[in-house]
């Protein structure tokens, strides 16, 4: 019996694997619940599902991450396997086998890959079909003179074409219906091939032509970096610059193709703009030479960048005029937009030394990029007692270290300490006086008295209401302001208290605020007898509908709910329904010789409960004192 596998030719743990397609779908993937399990990091949980029918074997993408490829190509759909097909799952590489005698499965694991390369030597690069090179990294059909992929992209080594090294089956062309990328195709030829027993060694090796560059903020600057392929195989080499001078670096190109034993040369160039971030200074940097078959083994050579400083130094001054009698204010801001610390002195001087100037502080340190602020103090040497406002000139200077300073012009307006009309006010002096001694007795009032302080009226006890608590509080000379509150006993408008409290001595006039019951909890009034639930709830402000509703059981004209539950709150006025229990319900029970008979209590009882549960209504009703 025979039946198709695949045998996974990649390097790595999994060399060798063999799965066998013993059933008509089978599911490949990551998940040890697959039916064909490659335990690869590149691989997807569910990667891809194989089919077994009459017309061969196919195979579809469930949509991995890396993808499934057949001889190079991508697929989207489904694709029909042929023997010798390479098969790649995200970057675990297999050769399908149309036929093959049945494997155990004990021996899955053990089986070599018939024509597969042996451990150690070169990866395959490309496979030959129909006289096109199919580079495996891209999928991209090159034609046989071609020595690096076609792709801008990809550029990889096509050494290897054909078969692996050392011989083995040939590979049949693709399915007709898989997606294509033909290039242009040349006459055939053969391409030379590394011996299978060459040593397999991946090696870079990288110099700067000057490892220490100095640039100016805006200006540019270029260093070239020399790499050689010291390895056995042709390798794709990827640049990068690490550092802090990185952010400003670019490599052009950033990749090379280099064949064993070569060299070239690649180029970084650092283009700092002019900003404050361009920190003068030396910033160190380091460009790696990273290998593309080998991603682990790269080389790198450090440098230093020097960017030189440059001053940028802008001020601002607010208000440009301070306006007072003596004393006005300004604040200075002072912004370094040049990329080094900057050292400034805060100075300010009149010409006509009218004023005593003082900066606060007087001497800034900035970073590039920063807008510290000084204050500038104003004051006026001489008072200006009347007349209209003058304007007294100043400037405020910024000298940095190093630069040329620069200044501000401002202005002091200072104010007359009296009004205009003042100066004739003083032609009658007399008139004055008696103005400021009528303005002085006018204020003080000296012919009257404090009054006396007035008790807060007792609003609780005895019980007052909203309108009669008002009244009395404005008899005596205070005003009202009003709160109101839920409250569990007293009904709508009952005052319940005064803050100050009854009989605080009080100036006239003050406001006593007066707390007002705003609405009800209904009481429980359940186990009372119905005429006691009905004093209560009326008491309270409730109306209390007739007939009270009926319900079976417990004792007999005792109130056994209402409508609301207790502790609701509701306003006076509004409808509380209680229900009585109509007493035990009578029970005939019937046997051949005798009838028992329930009936209710005696009302005696009922009548007794009443007489205590009233008492306690009675007192419940009463408004507590405050």
């Amino acid at each position: 019996m025979t039946l198709p596998l695949f045998t996974v030719s990649s390097s790595g743990p999994l060399l060798g694997r063999t799965l066998v397609v013993d059933k008509a779908e089978m599911v490949v993937g990551r998940r040890p619940d697959c039916d064909l399990v490659l335990a690869d990091e590149f691989v997807s949980r569910r990667h891809a599902v194989v089919r077994k029918g009459p017309d061969g074997v196919s195979i579809e993408d469930l949509g991995s991450t890396g993808k499934t490829f057949v001889n190079g190509l991508a697929i989207a759909a489904k694709t029909r396997l042929h023997d010798g097909d390479v098969v790649r799952f995200g970057e675990l590489e297999t050769v399908f086998q149309a036929e093959t005698n049945d494997v155990p499965a004990q021996a899955k694991t053990a089986m070599p890959a018939p024509g597969v390369a042996p451990a150690g030597a070169p990866p395959r690069r490309s496979v030959l079909v129909d006289g096109l090179i199919v580079c495996l990294a891209c999928g991209t059909r090159n034609p046989m003179s071609t020595t690096f992929c076609t792709n801008g992209e990809c550029g990889s080594f096509l050494e290897f074409t054909g078969a692996t090294p050392g011989g083995g089956p040939p590979v049949k062309p693709p399915d007709p219906d898989a997606p294509t990328s033909a290039g242009p195709v040349d006459t055939p030829r053969r391409v030379e091939r590394r011996p299978a027993q060459e040593e397999a060694r991946v090696g870079v090796a990288i110099a700067l032509s000057a490892p220490s560059l100095k640039v100016d903020p805006g200006g540019e600057t270029e260093v070239d970096v020399t790499v050689r392929n010291t390895g056995t195989l042709v390798d794709a080499v990827t640049f990068s610059v690490a550092g802090a001078a990185a952010r400003w670096a670019t490599v052009e190109p950033a990749r090379l193709s280099l064949m064993p034993g070569a060299e070239s040369v690649t180029t970084v160039k650092f283009r700092p703009p002019r900003e404050p971030a361009s920190r003068a200074g030396e910033a160190p940097f380091e460009v790696q030479a990273r290998s593309g078959d080998a991603p682990a083994i790269a080389a790198s050579a450090p440098g230093t960048l020097t960017v030189r400083s440059y001053h940028e130094m802008s001020v601002e001054l607010v208000p440009a005029t301070s306006r007072g009698r003596r004393i006005g204010a300004h604040r200075l801001t002072v912004r370094n937009g040049g990329n080094a610390p900057l050292s400034v002195e805060v100075t300010a001087a009149d010409p006509d030394q009218l004023l005593q100037l003082t900066t606060s502080p007087a001497h800034l340190d900035i970073e590039p990029g920063e807008s510290p602020a000084s204050r500038v103090q104003v004051r006026a040497r001489k008072l200006h007692w009347y007349g209209a406002s003058r304007t007294i000139a100043l400037k405020v200077t910024a000298r940095p270290a190093t630069g040329d300073p620069v200044q501000a012009d401002a202005a002091f307006a200072q104010l007359p300490q009296f009004p205009k009309w003042f100066r004739k006010a003083l032609l009658w002096p007399i008139g004055m006086a008696a103005v400021a001694v009528v303005a002085l007795l006018a204020v003080t009032k000296p012919w009257q008295k404090d009054p006396e302080p007035v008790p807060v009226a007792n609003c609780i006890s005895p019980p007052s209401d909203e309108a009669g608590c008002k009244q009395l509080l404005l008899n005596a000379g205070l005003t009202v302001q009003v709160r109101r509150e839920v409250s569990g006993t007293a009904p709508v408008n009952a005052v319940l208290r005064t803050e100050p409290p009854a009989g605080t001595p009080v100036k006239a006039g003050s406001s006593i605020l007066v707390t007002v019951s705003d609405g009800l909890k209904v009481p429980n009034v359940v186990g009372r007898t119905e005429q006691e639930a009905r004093s209560i709830l009326t008491g309270l402000g409730f109306t209390v509908p007739t007939p009270p509703g009926m319900e079976e059981g417990g004792q007999r004209g005792v109130v056994v709910r209402t409508l609301p539950a207790a502790d609701t709150v509701l306003m006076a006025g509004e409808a509380v329904q209680i229900f009585v229990a109509t007493g035990p319900t009578t029970t005939v029970s019937t046997t051949t010789t005798s009838t028992t008979t329930t009936t209710t209590p005696p009302t005696t009882t009922s009548t007794t409960r009443a007489t205590t549960t009233t008492a306690a209504a009675t007192t419940t009703t009463r408004p507590p004192n405050q």
